[in-house]
């Protein structure tokens, strides 16, 4: 899968840039071709990148410290102490898992006491999806919120269970947008919008207010929970 970076400012990448911050030592699972890793060190971050993909991984190790070749669902240690990262990153990752709770529970040791989890997980609720079942449909897509990798589907309230199923505790919520999908919209107000470079602010901020109906993505940061 040939995933891309997003730039729109109120996109999941951009994001999940800020969250992360600034010289973190950050351990990015499935981290592609290292899109995100290029970003994050130019931040002055340390990124370990985990990619299964042979030939992600070599264009990922040109923005990693180091990147792992491994598949999420068998890897059981990395080459780290436990406490070495400050932040543990997936990025559209735990939907792919055969047990993303297993998972984030196997790796959560290697952060630090005060690290986070930073995570942005599809909305199958999102609109566009209810809009598609009233019709009958339920089809699979080469990417988006059908992607046909997927082995997960998440609401709002199942995407928080699951990072609280592996005893985690979210610091943090927001969103991205999902609006421009519809036809109407995009047809009308989104065009009077656009002249003015307000099309996504404003659907962002629609979606902020309506989140398991417009967002696209939930984005999360989460700490262990106290004791």
């Amino acid at each position: 899968m040939n995933y891309k970076l997003v730039t729109s400012p109120y996109g999941a990448h951009k994001q999940i840039v800020e969250l992360v911050g600034h010289r973190q030592q950050v351990l990015e699972f499935g981290c592609a071709s290292g899109y995100l890793s290029e970003l994050l060190a130019a931040q002055g971050c340390e990124v370990v990148g985990i990619e299964r993909d042979p030939e992600a991984k070599l264009a990922a190790q040109q923005h990693c410290r180091s990147v792992i070749a491994a598949d999420l669902n068998t890897l059981e240690t990395i080459p780290f102490p436990f406490g070495s990262f400050d932040v543990l990153l997936f990025a559209d990752v735990l939907e792919h898992l055969l047990d993303p709770a297993a998972v984030l529970r196997r790796f959560i040791p290697y952060l630090r006491s005060d690290g986070r989890v930073v995570v942005s997980i599809p909305n199958i609720a999102n609109w566009t999806i209810r809009w598609e079942l009233i019709r009958g449909r339920w089809n699979y897509t080469d990417n988006g919120l059908m992607d046909e990798t997927h082995l997960h589907f998440y609401t709002r309230r199942t995407a928080r269970e699951l990072l609280e199923s592996a005893d985690l505790q979210i610091i943090h919520e927001d969103v991205t947008q999902g609006l421009y999908h519809l036809p109407l919209y995009r047809a009308t107000v989104h065009r009077l919008l656009s002249h003015l470079r307000l099309q996504d602010r404003v659907a962002y901020r629609l979606a902020k207010v309506r989140p398991e109906l417009w967002a696209l993505q939930f984005i999360y940061v989460a700490t262990r929970k106290p004791g």
